[in-house]
C-alpha cells in the first residue's frame, strides 16, 4: 500500500471513531435528561403528566382530590360515604376524595369565587346555568380534556357518545365531560296525582300549554287553600308555549328559529302571547300573589303543597321526584306537552380545574365514576344496609333518614349504571334509549355562541332580562304596559347588536357543516 493510501485509511478510522464517541455522548445525555425528568419511584400519574403517560413503576402516589358537586346541601353522613369511597379507591387510584356538596342557592356564587381566586381544586360540576361552561372554558378555568378522553377517560367518552362530545366543543376542544343520561328534553307538567285523583281531574287530555287552564279551574273549585299553578320563579316560564315554536328557550338574548333566523325572543308574538296568558292566570288566582318574591317555594314543593308546575321532562322524571316524596302522603305524575328535542349537551357536565395539581388522576377518577357500577352507585345512593336495601339485583329501597340521599343521579356521571328505586319503572333505561332515539334536532344543536365580541351588550341586556322577565313570566305585572318598556331598554342596551352577531356566527357554523 502506498504512503498516501495509508494516510487516507488512518484518517477514515479516526473519523469513524469520533462519530462513535459523539453518538455515545448524545445517548448518555438523553438518558441523563430522562432520569432528571422523573425521579425514581415517582407516580405514573404525577403532576404535569400528559394524557396517556405513565412512569415505569406503575405505582400511584397518594393524592387528595377535591370535588365540588351540586346537591341539597352537605349530607349529614357525607363523611361516612367519603370514607367508603376512599376505601374502595385505595387500590385502584390511591386517591382520597373530598366531596364539597353545595346547595343550589350558593353553588354558582361560591365556585365563581373559587375560580377567581385560583383556589386549588380538581373537579367541579358545570353547565349552562351553573359555573358557566363556555365562559370558563374560554377563560382558561378548565383543563382541555381531548387527550384524556382518548386515554384515561376512553370508557367514559364511549358511553357518552361522539355526538354529545362534539356538541360540547368550545373553539374546537372539549373542557368538560357531559353526563351520560337523557340526551333530549320535552316540556310539560308535573302534577300532584294524589290530589288529581281525589278531585277527579283527568290530566291525560292535555296537549298544549293552554289546555291546563280548565284543570286549574277545576282544582280551585275543590281546594281554596293552595294556588293550583306552582312557580317559585326558578322555572323558565313560559317555555312550554315557547317550545311549540320549535326553538330552544333561554334567558339570554338570541333565539334561533327552525329556518335559521336569529331573533330577540322577547320581541316575538309567541312571548307576548305567553306573557298575556300568564297575566290572565295570575288575575284568576291560579298563582300566588307573591309569586315574584316568594321565598318558601322549595319547601312548598317538597311537601306537595301544589297541584301542578311546568317543567322540562324526561322519562320517569316524576318517579325520581317520588323518591324524595316517600312517606309524605302524596304521589307525583307527569304529562308531556311538546315534541322531544335534542339538547345542547351542556346541561350537566364535570370539568377538571386548571388549578388541579394532578389532572391526570382527576381524569382517571372521572373514568371510574362513569364506568364502575359499584362506585357510581356508592356515590349516588350510599352503602347497602345503611342507606338502602336491595329489593332485587338492580332495584333498591331507600332507608328513610339514613343521612345520605342526595338524589342527584343526573349529575354524577353515567346514569345507565344507576340502581333503580322500587318506585321507578323497571324499564326506565330502555325508556331513556327510546326517548333519545325519538328526539328531533333543534337548529342550534352543537352551536356555541361566542359572546366575546358583544360581551358588554350581553351583560347589560341580561340584567334587564332578569329585572323584567322574572315578573312578566309569572304574570305579576301587566304586559301591555311593561313589555314595551322592557323591549325599549333591551334595544338601548344593544339587543340588536347581539342578534346580528349571533346570526353571523350561526351562518358560519351552518356553512361549516355543509
Amino acid at each position: 500500500m502506498r504512503p498516501r493510501e495509508i494516510r487516507e485509511e488512518e484518517k477514515m478510522k479516526k473519523s469513524k471513531a469520533k462519530g462513535r464517541i459523539l453518538l455515545a455522548l448524545i445517548l448518555a445525555l438523553c438518558l441523563l435528561a430522562a432520569g432528571c425528568g422523573q425521579p425514581s419511584g415517582s407516580s405514573g400519574a404525577s403532576k404535569g403528566a400528559e394524557p396517556g403517560e405513565t412512569s415505569g413503576s406503575g405505582e400511584l402516589e397518594p393524592y387528595d382530590l377535591t370535588w365540588y358537586v351540586l346537591g341539597p346541601a352537605q349530607q349529614r353522613d357525607n363523611q361516612r360515604i367519603e370514607q367508603e369511597i376512599n376505601k374502595y379507591l385505595k387500590d385502584k387510584l390511591n386517591v382520597t376524595v373530598k366531596m364539597n356538596m353545595l346547595d343550589w342557592a350558593s353553588y354558582d356564587q361560591k365556585l365563581k369565587a373559587a375560580i377567581a381566586a385560583s383556589e386549588p381544586f380538581d373537579i367541579c360540576f358545570t353547565g349552562v346555568g351553573m359555573v358557566d361552561y363556555v365562559l370558563n372554558s374560554k377563560n382558561g378555568a378548565f383543563m382541555e380534556m381531548d387527550g384524556y378522553l382518548e386515554n384515561e377517560m376512553k370508557g367514559a367518552a364511549e358511553a357518552v357518545g361522539e355526538d354529545f362530545l362534539n356538541a360540547a366543543r368550545v373553539n374546537g376542544h372539549i373542557y368538560a365531560l357531559p353526563c351520560n343520561k337523557e340526551k333530549a328534553v320535552s316540556y310539560g307538567f308535573v302534577y300532584n296525582k294524589t290530589l288529581a285523583d281525589e278531585y277527579g281531574i283527568d290530566m291525560s287530555d292535555i296537549k298544549t300549554y293552554s289546555d291546563i287552564e280548565p284543570k286549574l279551574q277545576q282544582f280551585m273549585e275543590h281546594n281554596e287553600e293552595l294556588t293550583p299553578l306552582f312557580n317559585d320563579n326558578s322555572q323558565n316560564l313560559p317555555f312550554v308555549s315557547i317550545m311549540e315554536m320549535g326553538a330552544n328557550p333561554q334567558e339570554k338574548i338570541g333565539m334561533i328559529l327552525p329556518d335559521g333566523t336569529v331573533v330577540n325572543q322577547y320581541e316575538s308574538e309567541e312571548y307576548k302571547a305567553a306573557y298575556q296568558q300568564m297575566r290572565d292566570f295570575y288575575n284568576k288566582g291560579y298563582l300566588r300573589k307573591d309569586v315574584a318574591t316568594m321565598k318558601d317555594g322549595q319547601s312548598q314543593k317538597s311537601n306537595g303543597q301544589f297541584f301542578t308546575f311546568p317543567v322540562n321532562l324526561k322519562p320517569c322524571y316524576a318517579d325520581e321526584l317520588n323518591i324524595l316524596a316517600q312517606g309524605k302522603g302524596f304521589t307525583l305524575a307527569q304529562v308531556d306537552v311538546t315534541d322531544i328535542y335534542l339538547t345542547n349537551a351542556l346541561g350537566s357536565m364535570q370539568a377538571i380545574s386548571r388549578t388541579s395539581k394532578n389532572p391526570q388522576r382527576a381524569a382517571m377518577f372521572l373514568e371510574l365514576v362513569n364506568t364502575d357500577k359499584y362506585l357510581n352507585n356508592l356515590i349516588n345512593f350510599g352503602v347497602e344496609g345503611v342507606d338502602y336495601e336491595k329489593v332485587s339485583d338492580n332495584v333498591i329501597k331507600l332507608i328513610p333518614d339514613s343521612g345520605y340521599a342526595p338524589n342527584m343521579q343526573w349529575m354524577y356521571g353515567n346514569q345507565f349504571l344507576n340502581f333503580l328505586n322500587e318506585t321507578e319503572a323497571p324499564d326506565k333505561w330502555e325508556q331513556f334509549e327510546a326517548f333519545n332515539a325519538k328526539a328531533k334536532q333543534l337548529p342550534d344543536f352543537g352551536f356555541i355562541f361566542d359572546e366575546t365580541p358583544v360581551q358588554t351588550e350581553v351583560a347589560a341586556t341580561l340584567n334587564i332580562v332578569k329585572e323584567y322577565n322574572n315578573v312578566l313570566k309569572v304574570g305579576a305585572v301587566d304586559p301591555e304596559k311593561t313589555l314595551p318598556e322592557f323591549l325599549n331598554k333591551l334595544r338601548e342596551a344593544g339587543s340588536e347588536t347581539i342578534v346580528a352577531e349571533m346570526q353571523k356566527q350561526f351562518d358560519e357554523f351552518k356553512k361549516g357543516q355543509e
